[in-house]
């Protein structure tokens, strides 16, 4: 579809269809056009052109506000680590993991909104990692940068280069370190793509020294902040940072000499590129995240759906259960059907299938081959059941499945319905859905056929009583 309606857009336009206009329409103003007659559909397909990019992107009409539940213990948390390095004056590094949608965003937002309205609010900067992050550095510090310094994407190079070169020149001085003001403004320009004057351009060549410099400046400059006011410095999704970010988290953990709480959301991923990431430090604190308990999903779903409508009685223990106590999935569901005034909760909606399937798309290629095969046998399966794919790949079948217990995707059942073999589950049903659907039906076929011919020779005498698991 894609495809065509790229075809049938005018020249020098974009031209979208219904899930990209449902998923981007808070942020891009689009005109919508007459529906399209294209190849290979029966019936006119909505389309929109885009007009340009919304200066302030907004909550889409209808979507419900999500609340925050089952996460008070860490909201007090993070608060009392506020208190804590305000008290102390030292800084203090806390990092929020867990998988796509579980709310670490809303457990952030939490915290800026409680800030935003205290007596005396601390200064808030905020970092994101974008998912190319490891080819872009230090994207997040020059994010901060900006807002600091109140740079602009709109402002000529000399006038960017002019408001940081004052604003770090201004910081240092407070410091009582006014010399080092140019010489760090001209190091912090590296990240923000900025060109200094040439008499301030740094001389040194070796890439070691070189990066020590752009630290000891970015110290200097978030010392320098902090020591105004205490500083929440946030950065968002740390798993996509770039070697040279982390590495700057930590620098900034260890030497700053400031009130300044660091807090960074992750996805468990980082764990696996840093094993030991905060640990063994007294100014470091890891708060992992869980899926909501199914009491708090319900309570939830409950509070996004209106009173009465929707057939809400019936459709909210619906979501509750699809949901798998992910708030996300469960307010993009519940989103869905204000949406499109609907009842029934069992469509995906576009929003979680991208989340998932770009997860199953990080995987190690044997690893997404294996869960593909076992989605096949449904959202619970055997070990043995692998083995075609597991020969047909060569790949070792039992570390295969350990690491996908690892990565939170699989779980171990406590008994199996087939005597003697291992039996497994998918952690959230949603992410069998998507691995299935990620299957070419030619290859859906075959997969079911070898499933049905490991039941039969498994059940043996008993084939009869297993005849609705190979149907």
């Amino acid at each position: 579809v894609a495809a065509r309606l790229q075809a049938a857009g005018r020249p020098d336009s974009v031209t979208v269809g219904e899930p990209t206009y449902r998923a981007t329409g808070n942020a891009i103003a689009y005109e919508r056009l007459e529906p399209l007659s294209l190849k290979g559909k029966e019936e006119p397909v909505p389309a929109w052109e885009a007009t340009g990019a919304l200066s302030e992107p907004s909550r889409r009409a209808g979507r419900a506000q999500t609340p925050l539940i089952g996460r008070e213990e860490e909201a007090g948390l993070l608060s009392s680590l506020v208190e804590r390095v305000n008290r102390e004056g030292r800084p203090h590094l806390v990092t929020v993991i867990g998988q796509a949608g579980v709310g670490k965003s809303r457990l952030l937002r939490e915290l800026m909104s409680d800030l935003d309205t205290s007596d005396d609010p601390p200064t808030i900067r905020r970092g994101q990692c974008p998912p190319y992050g490891a080819g872009i550095a230090y994207w997040a510090l020059a994010e901060v940068l900006y807002d600091e310094f109140e740079i602009r994407d709109s402002d000529p190079p000399e006038a960017a280069w002019e408001k940081l070169r004052s604003g770090v020149t201004r910081l240092m001085s407070e410091l009582g370190d006014e010399s080092a003001g140019q010489r760090n403004a001209a190091l912090l320009a590296i990240p923000l793509g900025l060109e200094p004057p040439e008499e301030l351009r740094p001389s040194e060549e070796d890439p070691q020294r070189m990066r020590e410099a752009l630290f000891s400046a970015a110290r200097a400059v978030v010392e320098g902040i902090a020591r105004r006011k205490p500083l929440v410095l946030a950065v968002d999704d740390i798993h996509w940072a770039d070697e040279g970010m982390l590495d700057l988290i930590d620098h900034l953990t260890r030497w700053v000499r400031a009130p300044l709480l660091l807090v960074c959301l992750a996805r468990d991923e980082l764990l696996e590129r840093r094993p030991g990431w905060g640990g063994g430090r007294r100014n470091a604190t890891t708060i992992s995240l869980e899926p909501l308990t199914a009491d708090e999903t319900r309570e939830l779903v409950e509070a996004l759906l209106p009173s009465s409508g929707n057939g809400a009685g019936r459709v909210v223990p619906q979501v509750a259960e699809r949901s798998g106590g992910n708030p996300l999935f469960a307010e993009e569901m519940v989103n869905r059907l204000l949406e499109e005034e609907t009842a029934e909760a069992d469509a995906l909606p576009s929003t979680v299938q991208s989340l998932l399937a770009a997860r199953l798309d990080s995987l190690d290629r044997l690893e997404r081959r294996l869960l593909q095969s076992a989605s096949v046998v449904g959202q619970t399966f055997w070990e043995g059941a692998l083995a075609p794919t597991a020969a047909e790949e060569g790949l070792d079948l039992g570390k295969t499945l350990a690491n996908l217990e690892e990565k939170d995707l699989l779980v171990p059942s406590a008994g199996s319905r087939l005597a003697g073999e291992r039996e497994y589950a998918f952690k959230h049903v949603l992410i069998r859905d998507v691995a299935y659907s990620m299957l070419p039906k030619s290859v859906r076929c075959r997969k079911h056929v070898e499933v049905a011919e490991f039941i039969r020779e498994r059940a043996g005498e008993r084939s009869d009583g297993v005849i609705g698991l190979i149907a």
